[in-house]
């Protein structure tokens, strides 16, 4: 008999919360919903250690790069709004598939043209063969400013849009759009961009007009300027975000300290500059899934197993992770990580099941970078950058058993996995 029903899902995740909290010192919240009811919440640790500030189930966090899959909705719901508009009726599926489909294809060049201030007076060869569909998935051989030499040292006076793509537009390609997956941080700021010349708004207002207001997800923001202190000290609407704390991995002693420098929010913008809290995002969930946002067609699209990841049987759709579990089924997935915070936000359709993990003490992989960058350097050329990225950090955590020992301590996101393992046990 499966065990798994609404009426015992909170006893479920009860209990292995429990088990995997007893000897760690993590900090942060964890909701689990059956469609737009949360069933069991709890936060632990601190938001604010300085002033005694506990994290609770209304404390706001950076979410990082889960806000691709906000993005990705915009595009498609920006899309689907200039069908509309074209006279294609809602009821006429084939029309508005083949129009949605022809816009997704289209080169970055057909929406930010030569002219456009982005790409300030040279824009590059690969513009007019990288289309949305690219970037979207992760598949446009862009480089990854996020990776690139010099990205934290930016200055302030170089956090305009058309500074971020000065910084990576003229690396050539690392290989031919749609050859590879590639996980691009780059291509999801040219997103943030080209919805502002789809909509008439920037990506800011269009999510709140479009999404967060309609949504009632009244603690969920994307900032375009300012840090966490900078938010927290100027914005009443940021009284509940936490501080944003990190260890060092490698350390045999390691100790949770605030972060020292926090991440600019005008940088990552629709790859990952989003504020929010585990209601609001079990409610995007809800609406996401039931298809309140985008209509069926569309969420098929975004859901689609695209393009093969570098994780084994790992898909990518639109800002999206596609995986399937043996007993749980097909489900979505996506994580985000920005300095002092991490997050992850799931849906298992065939329970109709959110879990919302967000944390805001995160391990700090300083030390070990030149090392680690020393691997990526050695390895075959044919490799994309993610695959070098995987492939090093799992050598290095073969060699530094203090790291796993580390995480057993602080990493609050193991958590999220246990929650996983017993849903997945229980339908055994």
């Amino acid at each position: 008999m499966n065990k798994l029903t609404i009426n015992n899902i909170e006893s479920l995740v009860n209990e292995s919360v429990n088990i995997t909290l007893k000897d760690m010192q993590g900090s942060g919240t964890i909701l689990v919903g059956v469609n737009n009811k949360a069933v069991y919440t709890k936060s632990v640790g601190m938001a604010d250690v300085k002033n005694h500030i506990q994290n609770t189930i209304n404390t706001q966090y950076l979410i990082g790069s889960v806000t691709k899959q906000f993005t990705a909705v915009a595009i498609l719901r920006a899309i689907y709004d200039n069908a509309l508009l074209t006279g294609i009726q809602k009821e006429n599926i084939e029309n508005l598939l083949a129009y949605v489909n022809t816009e997704l294809h289209k080169p970055i060049s057909y929406y930010l043209s030569q002219t456009d201030h982005i790409w300030a007076g040279s824009m590059p060869n690969w513009a007019n063969i990288v289309t949305l569909h690219n970037l979207l998935e992760h598949s446009s051989g862009i480089a990854n400013l996020t990776d690139l030499h010099g990205y934290m040292e930016l200055s302030v006076d170089q956090f305009k849009v058309s500074d971020l793509v000065s910084f990576f537009k003229d690396h050539e390609l690392e290989f031919a759009p749609g050859e590879h997956f590639s996980y691009c941080n780059s291509g999801y700021i040219l997103l943030s961009v080209i919805i502002q010349q789809m909509t008439g708004t920037p990506l800011s207002v269009y999510l709140e007009t479009t999404f967060f207001k309609p949504l009632g997800m009244s603690a969920t923001f994307l900032p375009t300027k300012g840090t966490v202190s900078d938010l927290k000290q100027s914005d009443p609407r940021f009284s509940p975000l936490a501080n944003g704390y990190n260890y060092d991995i490698s350390d045999v002693q390691a100790k949770v300290v605030e972060v020292t420098k926090y991440e600019p929010l005008e940088r990552p913008s629709g790859a990952g500059s989003l504020i929010s809290t585990t209601p609001d995002l079990l409610k995007w969930n809800w609406a996401l899934y039931s298809e309140k946002i985008i209509p069926k067609c569309l969420l098929e699209i975004m859901l689609a197993p695209h393009i093969l990841t570098e994780e084994e049987n790992v898909f990518y759709g639109y800002g999206i992770e596609v995986k399937e579990s043996s007993t749980l089924g097909v489900y979505y997935s996506h994580r985000g990580g920005i300095p002092g915070f991490r997050s992850d936000l799931t849906y298992i359709p065939s329970i109709e099941l959110s879990i919302v993990c967000l944390t805001n003490v995160i391990d700090d992989w300083e030390k070990l970078m030149p090392e680690i960058k020393g691997l990526e350097a050695g390895m075959p050329i044919t490799l994309t950058q993610s695959e070098k990225a995987l492939q090093a950090t799992k050598i290095i955590e073969e060699k530094y058993p203090i790291i796993n020992q580390n995480r057993s301590k602080y990493n609050f996101m193991l958590v999220d996995k246990a929650i996983f393992k017993v849903l997945e046990d229980s339908k055994v």
